[in-house]
């Protein structure tokens, strides 16, 4: 009995120092060090700045987890969005703070959350939107007329080449 209770013990305080662990790395996967939680408003927003020695850091908000506003060396300020999925954190940038209110980039960062929440993964949406929409008239047309050669005459194929679009 008494080796039950020490081993059931054992996984407690494992599950335990894993769970702190994981708190303490921070809720978004980030340096808990670097990385500082707080309501983001329009009025802490105003007052942040970059901490000396530091080229770029994230201020998360205590509220949402993974919502936070990223300030970098150069001056530019971006609200992003971090999420897990699977093994893989990923980040998203939702705008500049000048395009964007911290309630408006709160609203966007929800819509992520419940889309992730739902099994999507919106960052590997937007790089898919991207080269979707590389694929001009022009690659179309090119892509179907080397499909085609095999098909058409040399003479079609010359004058569909040169035919304007």
């Amino acid at each position: 009995m008494d080796k039950a209770r020490y081993a059931v013990a054992i996984v407690k305080f494992d599950r335990a120092d894993a769970l702190a662990a994981h708190f303490a790395l921070g809720r978004r996967g980030g340096d808990a060090a670097t990385d500082t939680d707080m309501k983001l408003t329009q009025k802490t927003v105003a007052t942040l700045a970059l901490p000396d020695g530091k080229s770029e850091a994230i201020f998360y908000d205590e509220d949402f987890p993974g919502f936070g506003l990223r300030l970098r060396g150069g001056g530019s300020r971006t609200w992003v969005f971090t999420y897990k999925i699977g093994s893989q954190h990923r980040r998203i940038t939702l705008g500049s703070l000048a395009a964007l209110t911290p309630a408006r980039a709160r609203a966007t960062a929800a819509d992520l959350h419940a889309a992730v929440r739902l099994g999507r993964d919106p960052s590997g949406e937007k790089s898919e939107g991207r080269v979707r929409a590389a694929e001009t008239m022009f690659a179309v047309t090119q892509s179907y007329l080397t499909y085609q050669s095999g098909h058409l005459r040399r003479a079609r194929l010359r004058a569909a080449a040169n035919a304007p679009l």
